[in-house]
């Protein structure tokens, strides 16, 4: 599989899945907080195992690995590294073969992802709780 082109429509950060945990005020910021530090770590080991997976050609873990990435991105509003992953998982389910550079598309989108999120929270942090 290809490098694929991202569906200008997704956002880096999806703020209607992030509004659930935060609401106004912020009631649950430590949860948010704390699942960002868990996705952190996971996301970036799980895309150090994708890049074996491909360079492996075990597909069979690829699409396993991807999955988890695809749902753990969907509860914390990674809707772009979520669609990657997705892609990946569809692909890898149907056996094709997966380009490494597809997986480092993902850890960019990965980077562009926590660097939104940590502005979005600087920004949530700061202001007072009626602009929440």
């Amino acid at each position: 599989m290809n490098a694929i082109n991202l569906d200008p429509s997704l956002q880096i950060l999806n703020r209607d899945t992030v509004t659930p945990y935060l609401g106004r005020p912020w009631k649950n910021e430590t949860l948010y907080h704390r699942l960002i530090s868990i996705y952190r770590s996971e996301a970036a080991s799980i895309l150090e195992n994708m890049n074996d997976s491909v360079k492996t050609r075990d597909i069979k873990s690829l699409h396993s690995l991807a999955h988890k990435l695809k749902g753990n991105s969907g509860v914390i509003g990674a809707e772009r590294v979520q669609w990657l992953s997705d892609a990946v998982f569809q692909a890898s389910g149907r056996g094709t073969a997966i380009k490494p550079q597809l997986i480092l598309d993902m850890e960019s989108e990965l980077s562009i992802f926590l660097l939104e999120v940590d502005a979005f929270l600087d920004e949530k942090s700061t202001s007072s709780p009626e602009e929440n």
